[in-house]
């Protein structure tokens, strides 16, 4: 499996707790155009983390190393509690066979 962290990270002089699962996650092409690729979030005992200062919140995200790939420029999802999406850069290719984790401390 190829593994890759989302973290999040609260903006500055902002502290906030956040736990369990990003929801209407969607991957989107350099055009902002949903690439189709439907991932499987996979809810994880209920963590809540600290986000905050040196403190970071993170998302476990794996896709399968085989098979066919997309390329993806960003990924957007919204938070726990919150109406608003977020859009993230996305790093690297991936296979639309796509698993997220529930929200948990970074792993360094």
């Amino acid at each position: 499996m190829d593994e890759h962290q989302i973290r999040l990270v609260a903006a500055d002089g902002v502290s906030c707790v956040l736990g369990g699962s990003l929801s209407d996650v969607r991957f989107l092409d350099a055009d902002g155009q949903d690439l189709g690729i439907d991932p499987e979030i996979q809810p994880g005992d209920h963590v809540e983390v600290q986000a905050g200062g040196h403190r970071e919140a993170a998302v476990h995200v794996a896709s399968q190393i085989h098979g066919p790939r997309e390329n993806p420029a960003s990924v957007r999802f919204t938070l726990p509690g919150s109406g608003d999406p977020v859009t993230v850069a996305w790093p690297s290719n991936l296979s639309p066979v796509v698993r997220f984790g529930s929200i948990t401390a970074p792993v360094n």
